[in-house]
């Protein structure tokens, strides 16, 4: 078995682990990243198809908030294009449609949509002194919270595409959790749409550039067969590589994964974390089936700039056109707008299970068809993507327990979606993580240049 010595490991290059790697290349870590697949980026990454890039995952990118931090922490380009902002969002209920920025669409969109009239105003009070005050922090669900003020069913489903986007329902989503993501993207400016320019790809690639020029090494098409420890502290991992089937025995005093905390016991063992955690992790569950549609045309099928935001459909919870914004996501003259849909749900509750996939891409093309008439007359599918199972769009959903960065095994960290930090979301909370996980990492580990 070959041997290599590192100052930190860090295991999957999804955007949580390429967060943390940068950050730790950029204090000055000698970091191995070891990824399995042939690309980087994981559910965050992107991949050509017939000429259009297509995500793997995450649909747009905020220029804003905890991911625009990390790549200006570590020096790393981030090239995003967005519409402008007062066109950011657009609501759609019945073929009307509703224009705004994108921190004023959802007071917008009650005051346009709803019959009772009173019950908006009481409706909007109680957001705003949520938000200026005190926001609620009990579990209550948002349709119950908002019942409180109103009985019009119209304004409950203007909040339903957020919480879609989400991988959520109104009927599920608790307020408190609801509040907490408001008040972070207020604060961190987060709610911007954008794309990177040509595609997630490029993004992916600007912090492997970090890691790269400062020493690090980025191994694609390598396995970790297991996570090292002695004595409850990392020592490495054992990575199998392309290469005649080698095996490398990696030490590292740092290992950090991003591969999701259940993925980390099982590389790690069982026999390493206690009783309390291991029960913890079974609070953890993945977010239900999700699809993407990726629709392709020789025109524009929408004039819109921003996120279409559907009221009232049975599945789909936004609509990104998003070579109106970013045109080198496709070929020139060509153009591609993104569904993204939550199976989890249906008009008016959460859906029944068992769900077939195939009933939940016709219902979502039923959708489609409402808010973009006569769309397969100028366009077509160029995919249908699903996640779920193994590849979900979050690996812990909103109803989730909380693990903490830090395992039980010394030296040894969880960073990306299957942890869970309240009120941060998607890519944001993926660089969020990192940032927790480096600046405890800097605090404990001093680098050696090993």
């Amino acid at each position: 078995m070959k041997k290599r010595q590192f100052d930190a490991v860090v295991v999957g290059a999804g955007f949580g682990g390429m967060c943390a790697a940068a950050r730790l290349a950029h204090e000055g870590y000698k970091t191995l990243v070891v990824e399995r697949l042939a690309y980087l980026g994981g559910r965050a990454g992107s991949i050509e198809c017939r000429g259009f890039k297509k995500t793997t995952g995450a649909h747009a990118i905020s220029g804003k908030g905890h991911t625009a931090e990390t790549f200006k922490a570590v020096g790393a380009e981030l090239n995003l294009k967005a519409g402008p902002p007062d066109k950011q969002c657009v609501y759609w209920l019945d073929g009307k449609e509703l224009l705004a920025p994108v921190e004023q669409a959802i007071p917008q969109a009650i005051q346009e949509y709803s019959k009772d009239k009173e019950g908006a105003r009481r409706v909007l009070d109680a957001l705003t002194r949520a938000m200026e005050w005190q926001e609620p922090t009990g579990k209550t669900t948002l349709v119950e919270w908002f019942s409180q003020y109103t009985k019009d069913d119209r304004i409950f489903q203007v909040f339903q595409p957020l919480a879609i986007a989400c991988c959520q329902t109104i009927y599920e989503w608790q307020v408190g959790e609801f509040f907490a993501l408001l008040k972070d993207q207020a604060k961190t400016g987060g709610w911007e749409i954008s794309y990177p320019t040509k595609g997630n790809e490029e993004i992916m690639n600007s912090l492997a550039t970090v890691i790269l020029q400062k020493g690090g090494e980025i191994w694609k098409n390598a396995e970790v067969q297991r996570i090292t420890v002695d004595e409850c502290k990392a020592t490495g991992v054992i990575v199998k590589t392309p290469d005649n089937d080698d095996e490398w025995e990696i030490r590292a005093p740092v290992v950090v994964s991003d591969t999701g905390p259940k993925r980390t016991v099982e590389l790690t063992g069982s026999e390493h974390f206690d009783k309390d955690y291991l029960n913890e992790l079974k609070l953890i569950k993945p977010t239900n089936l999700s699809i993407t549609l990726n629709i392709i045309s020789d025109e524009p099928l929408s004039e819109h700039v921003g996120v279409i935001w559907p009221v009232g459909v049975a599945k789909v919870g936004c609509i990104l056109p998003v070579t109106n914004a970013a045109p080198e996501w496709a070929p020139p003259g060509k153009h591609m707008l993104m569904v993204f849909a939550f199976a989890g749900m249906g008009m008016f509750g959460p859906a029944i299970h068992p769900l077939s996939i195939e009933k939940e891409i016709e219902l979502t093309i039923e959708d489609v068809n409402k808010v973009i008439p006569n769309w397969q007359k100028r366009g077509k599918i160029l995919s249908i993507d699903t996640f779920h199972g193994e590849w979900p769009v979050f690996r812990a959903d909103l109803n989730s327990g909380y693990i903490p960065v830090k395992a039980p095994v010394v030296g040894l960290y969880n960073v990306g979606d299957g942890i869970r930090i309240k009120g941060i979301l998607a890519t944001g909370h993926c660089a969020e993580t990192a940032r927790i996980a480096v600046d405890d990492i800097v605090s404990r580990f001093d680098p050696t240049g090993a």
